[in-house]
This record gives structure tokens, C-alpha cells and sequence, in this order.
């Protein structure tokens, strides 16, 4: 059991991190959303410690006992509702939805709080199994219906992402996602609830499913860039899940060899011996950790741009919520540069902090591309120590309808290989081309 309960606080961990890491690195615009998800992820966490704490409760703490049941109840409450907002807060009937799921939510916590008998006759504790004897009344009806439909309903909202989804790689991000999900909640709801009181010693496998789901999100959003985040908080949910999950690995390595040798289900002196094993296995491991590192880094700069997502973003943006910093910010991120500036009337506008100064900006503008290219190169500037402080790779041209020029776009270092295909060159200047578009209707 001591294992298990190391897991559970593993998983904890890894939830609710990777809720923070969401947080970390989505733009100002998704703020609002990336907090309903790192509620989610708290609710998430806090059921899987109570669950913790629940089963490594000694048998003279039947005081304590409620309240950790009633923390049981309401870490995966928080968890639906705010999963459900997630998800759904974007319609009309997903904020509707979500207020009604909230309030039955918070009346179910309530009557169990106020009389726990509707849901449980006794709890027994002892050195073997804690379990609380359930009575399938109608509370436990209300419980099961409750989260069968909440369920139900945060699916059907995913489901319509999916059929709403522009391109083929956000389809298929989210559908990873739908079935990590639907994994962690059959579980969930089969063990944590259906079983809860005939197999009480497996309420743990629903919150250790919980990382099915963990794991299937943090794909989808790396691999396919379901969510908007930074390149930042991209390598920040990165190596938070690459260390719970190498952490949770060599728990289970750990407690396989351990009884393989010992025979034994509590640590005893010989885990000293064990240890040493375990610091020469994971030493034997580092290059296949290191070639799982590399992998991280080629998943968090992906060589592919998906033009029809940032063309319909750009496309969203009007002259009220134009805001050219922003911008600069969400081309460095989906096209994979290290910064992207904008040069428009005299003014910088800068994915990063560090962006060119005045005189800087009116050497860029002044420099002009080589006869038969649109493309100004870094050679083109005549100026190294300028291309160096700002790790400038090209610049492109911003002109009107008619062809005058109405400001550049600088790229920075590129995220991975530097040479781009003709077919690469034509996205760009696509993107280039909207780009242009929308700061001419923006002079209007």
C-alpha cells in the first residue's frame, strides 16, 4: 500500500503542475480558460490525495475520516464542473450547463456533509483495508446519475471541437485527448463509485487513471497544438510530465524489484542495497533519457505550420482586438521563431522583451532586398552587429493593394533547420500577404 499511496501523491503532483504550466504559458486572451483548467487539474489533485490520505488513515482516526470523504466528493466535483467549463464556456449552453452542474454540485457536497449517513453507514479502519460501508440508496443513485451526466455533457462539448476543428492535426489532437479522457472517466466511475464499497481496496486505480488523461493532454497539446501556449509554457508541460512520469516509472521498477528480491511488503534495511541497484540502472538509463529529451524538444518545435489555423486566427482579428504585439507573439509561436517583430509607421511591435530600438527600426525599413527578391536577407542589412543582438534570419515586406510599402515583419532565430522549401516560402508569404491586409483595413 505504501506504494501506492507514493504514486497517488506522484500523480497529484503531475496533475496539478501541468495545470499551473497551462496557465504559465497560454496568452493573456486564454487566461480565462487556462485558469478553468487548472481548476480542474486542483480538483483532480485534491480527490487524488484524499483518496491517499483516506487509505493510509490509522484505525484510531474515525474523526478524520468524514472530512476526508467529503474531500473525495468534492475534489472530483471541481474537477467535472471546471473540466465542463473548459470546454464549454465558449457557447451559450455550456455557461448555462456549467451554473446548473455547479449548484447541484454544491448541494450534493452539502447533504453529505450535513448528514453522511445517506451515503455511508460506517467507516472501518485498520492496518489492512479502510472502507466505508455505502448504502445504494437514493443518494448513491443521485451521485451516479450526477456524474454519468456531467460526463456526458463535457463530452458532448469536446465532440463539438472535434467537428469544429479547421484542420486535420487539431482534429486529431483532440480526439487523442477525447480518448485519454474517456479512459480516466470509465475508470473513474467504475471504481471510485460502482465498486466503491464491494472493492474498496481499488478505489486508487481511478485517480492513477487520471494520468491516462494527463498524458493523452499534454500529447495533443505538444504534438498537435490543441491549446494555445507559448513556446515557454510548450517546454514547461513538456519536462513536467517527462519527470512525474519518469518519477512514477521508478516507483513501479522500484517496488517490482524490491519485492522480486525481498519478498517482502514494507521497506526494511535491505532497501539500502536496493537503492544502489536502482542509482546504477538509472545511470545505465541517461542516454535513453537523453534521447527522450531530444524527442521533447523536436515535439515543442514541430517543423510543420498549420496555415489554415493561423490564417483563420489572423482572419478572427478586427481593428478593435488588432493588437500588434499579440500578433507578433502568436506568429512566433505557430510558425516556430525565437522572436517575431513588427516595423509599422516608425512604431516596434515584439514577441519578446528584447526588440530593435528606433535607429535599429529605421535601418531595417531603410534596407532593401536584392533585384528579383521580396525577401530581405540578413546580408542584406550590412550591419552584423545588428543581425546578432536581434538573431535576425529574414525580413519580410508589408505592402497595401497597390503595392506601397506600409511596414516589415522581422523573424528571428528559427526554432529548428533554416532552410526552407519553396512550398514552406509560399505559406509565408501568405501569411504575410493577410498579415498585410489586416494593418491596411486597420489605417481605414
Amino acid at each position: 500500500m505504501q506504494l501506492i499511496q507514493t504514486l497517488l501523491i506522484a500523480v497529484s503532483a503531475a496533475v496539478l503542475l501541468s495545470g499551473i504550466s497551462v496557465v504559465l504559458g497560454s496568452p493573456k486572451k486564454k487566461k480565462a480558460n487556462a485558469m478553468r483548467f487548472f481548476l480542474a487539474t486542483l480538483g483532480a489533485s485534491i480527490w487524488t490525495i484524499a483518496i491517499m490520505i483516506f487509505l493510509a488513515l490509522p484505525p484510531n482516526a474515525e474523526n478524520v475520516a468524514p472530512l476526508v470523504v467529503i474531500g473525495i466528493i468534492s475534489g472530483i466535483t471541481l474537477c467535472d464542473v471546471a473540466l465542463l467549463a473548459y470546454l464549454g464556456w465558449e457557447y451559450k449552453t455550456g455557461k448555462l450547463a456549467t451554473a446548473i452542474f455547479s449548484l447541484f454540485g454544491i448541494i450534493l457536497v452539502a447533504i453529505l456533509a450535513i448528514n453522511p449517513s445517506v451515503f455511508y453507514t460506517n467507516i472501518s479502519l485498520s492496518h489492512e483495508i479502510n472502507r466505508a460501508e455505502i448504502v445504494t440508496g437514493w443518494y448513491f443513485v443521485l451521485l451516479i446519475i450526477y456524474f454519468f451526466l456531467i460526463s456526458i455533457t463535457f463530452s458532448s462539448y469536446l465532440q463539438k471541437r472535434i467537428k469544429a476543428a479547421t484542420s486535420r492535426g487539431m482534429k486529431t489532437g483532440l480526439i487523442v485527448f477525447y480518448i485519454g479522457l474517456s479512459i480516466g472517466g470509465i475508470l473513474a466511475l467504475v471504481f471510485n463509485l460502482l465498486l466503491m464499497s464491494s472493492q474498496p481496496h481499488l478505489i486508487w486505480i481511478g485517480p492513477m487513471a487520471t494520468s491516462i488523461s494527463i498524458l493523452s493532454f499534454f500529447y495533443s497539446a505538444v504534438r498537435y497544438r490543441t491549446v494555445s501556449l507559448s513556446s515557454r509554457g510548450i517546454r514547461i508541460l513538456s519536462y513536467t510530465i517527462f519527470v512525474a512520469t519518469g518519477a512514477i516509472v521508478y516507483l513501479l521498477v522500484f517496488y517490482a524489484i524490491f519485492t522480486a528480491l525481498f519478498k517482502v511488503p514494507n521497506p526494511s534495511p535491505q532497501i539500502l542495497i536496493l537503492n544502489g541497484l536502482m542509482t546504477i540502472i538509472v545511470l545505465l538509463l541517461i542516454p535513453a533519457m537523453n534521447e527522450v529529451k531530444s524527442f521533447m524538444h523536436a515535439l515543442a518545435a514541430t517543423e510543420t505550420i498549420d496555415l489554415n489555423y493561423i490564417l483563420k486566427k489572423l482572419e478572427k482579428s478586427d481593428n478593435k482586438y488588432f493588437n500588434e504585439n499579440e500578433v507578433a507573439s502568436f506568429l512566433a509561436d505557430t510558425m516556430h521563431y525565437s522572436t517575431v517583430s513588427l516595423i509599422i509607421d516608425g512604431r516596434v511591435y515584439s514577441s519578446g522583451n528584447k526588440k530593435p530600438t528606433g535607429n535599429e527600426a529605421a535601418a531595417i525599413t531603410k534596407a532593401k532586398p536584392a533585384p528579383g527578391e521580396i525577401w530581405l536577407l540578413p546580408d542584406h542589412l550590412n550591419d552584423e552587429k545588428l543581425v546578432h543582438s536581434h538573431e535576425i534570419s529574414r525580413i519580410g515586406i508589408l505592402t497595401d493593394k497597390k503595392g506601397h510599402e506600409i511596414g516589415r515583419i522581422v523573424f528571428g532565430r528559427k526554432l529548428h533547420r533554416a532552410e526552407l522549401s519553396r512550398r514552406e516560402l509560399i505559406k509565408y508569404q501568405t501569411v504575410i500577404g493577410m498579415l498585410s491586409v489586416l494593418i491596411e483595413d486597420r489605417r481605414k
